[in-house]
């Protein structure tokens, strides 16, 4: 998310296919990020500092002080700043390469920009055939990003876990 946020604030459009994470916590996790930016830059309280967990439950707001809902709310303006250049995508387990392919499309349709894309994590990406290994199937997947890659001359950037 730090890359995402760091190429948005550039004015680069970044399609993220989250095939684990929901939306929401990926937008508190860099809200989160800019609280303690903010606090550090301005030497303010690490303890006021807030968890992505510490942005989305409401109910811990009623514990908050004046400065830690001040600290997150200049955190949300902030992001808002060039959160209109981050598209998150959630798949469920039903995302192969051929659809990202069809995100990318779709995305250049509607704005004129190929998004530079990020797909964490690689190895759940939907498999090309269900008898295959799990390396061959990566195998696929990444050759088809590549291609997506030359094609729509754009940046594709694919989380990996060996322990998948």
């Amino acid at each position: 998310m730090q890359i995402a946020d760091q190429l948005a604030i550039q004015g680069k459009d970044v399609l993220i296919i989250s095939l684990e994470m929901a939306r929401t916590e990926l937008i508190a996790k860099s809200i989160s990020r800019l609280t303690a930016i903010k606090t550090l830059e301005e030497g303010g309280k690490t303890e006021n500092i807030k968890t992505s967990r510490g942005i989305t439950e409401g109910k811990r707001y009623q514990d908050y002080n004046k400065e830690e809902i001040g600290l997150i709310k200049g955190s949300i303006t902030e992001y808002s700043k060039y959160a209109n250049h981050l598209y998150i995508h959630e798949g469920v387990g039903d995302i192969g390469a051929t659809e990202v392919k069809n995100l990318v499309e779709e995305h250049k349709r509607y704005t004129g920009n190929a998004p530079i894309v990020i797909i964490d994590y690689l190895q759940i990406l939907a498999p090309y055939d269900i008898r295959a290994t799990d390396k061959q199937n990566t195998d696929k997947a990444v050759i088809e990003l590549k291609r997506m890659s030359r094609d729509y001359k754009t940046t594709v950037i694919g989380i990996s876990s060996f322990n998948r």
